[in-house]
């Protein structure tokens, strides 16, 4: 019976040559073509671009917490002293200091946006003087952050109230601050503040834009809604 060998594989020498960009080929293997390397790139970039973008980190929720912030402790001193003999009313849960309560929000490692609850309002000088902050929301981008809250303020010419709802109050200075922890408890301390000029007709042009105010304070915690709220029992003969 006869057999017959099979013809060993020519390689062109042309495969054997550097290629035009400047690379070798190795003897005996065929290039690739740029085609098709191209087409693949642009397959994975595709399919990179179909993955949601909170798959590869999920925000981090903020299921309690409060904001400890005096304001501004001149100013302060200043409705309740012997010139202005008026008065500070914590109000809507938020307590002498001040201490804004019920933190909620999301973040994710140096970035985050929470609202407290609560909120202060001031009276002097025989109600000449009138201002309320409330509604106070706190955002951190990297080194970064805000202070944004609803002001109302007399104006001490006119006497008209005027309302600057969510208006940036101050900058913040995040420093040297922690991350946001995904579970458990993260504190801010001494976070330094700074006044806004968007923010000093509603300080009744009390203070100049860039003003120091007291610095702020925030505790965070951090967790799953589920984790704490449980699912109510079953009812017995639901199961």
């Amino acid at each position: 019976m006869l057999h017959f060998s099979t013809p060993a594989r020519v390689v062109p020498s042309k495969f054997l040559h550097p290629d035009p960009g400047g690379g070798h080929a190795m003897s005996g293997a065929v290039t690739r073509p740029r085609g098709a390397m191209a087409l693949l790139a642009t397959l994975v970039a595709a399919l990179v671009a179909l993955v949601p973008a909170g798959a590869a980190s999920a925000a981090t929720t903020v299921v309690d917490g409060q904001l400890d912030w005096g304001i501004k402790s001149s100013f302060v001193s200043y409705i309740t002293g012997p010139i202005a003999h008026g008065t500070v009313t914590p109000t809507g849960g938020a307590t002498a200091g001040f201490t804004f309560p019920s933190a909620a929000g999301t973040g994710d490692g140096e970035s985050f946006s929470v609202g407290v609850t609560g909120g202060v309002q001031f009276s002097g000088h025989e109600g000449v003087l009138e201002m309320s902050i409330s509604g106070i929301q706190v955002t951190r981008s990297g080194s970064t952050g805000t202070l944004v809250a609803t002001v109302s303020s007399k104006d001490r010419d006119s006497g008209v109230t005027n309302s600057y709802p969510n208006v940036t109050v101050a900058t913040l200075d995040f420093t040297g601050q922690p991350a946001l922890a995904p579970t458990g408890t993260t504190t801010y301390s001494n976070v330094a503040a700074s006044l806004t000029a968007e923010a000093v007709p509603a300080f009744n042009d009390f203070y100049t834009a860039g003003t120091a105010m007291d610095p702020v304070s925030l505790t965070l915690v951090t967790g799953s809604d589920d984790a704490q709220t449980p699912d109510p029992l079953p009812t017995p003969g639901e199961e």
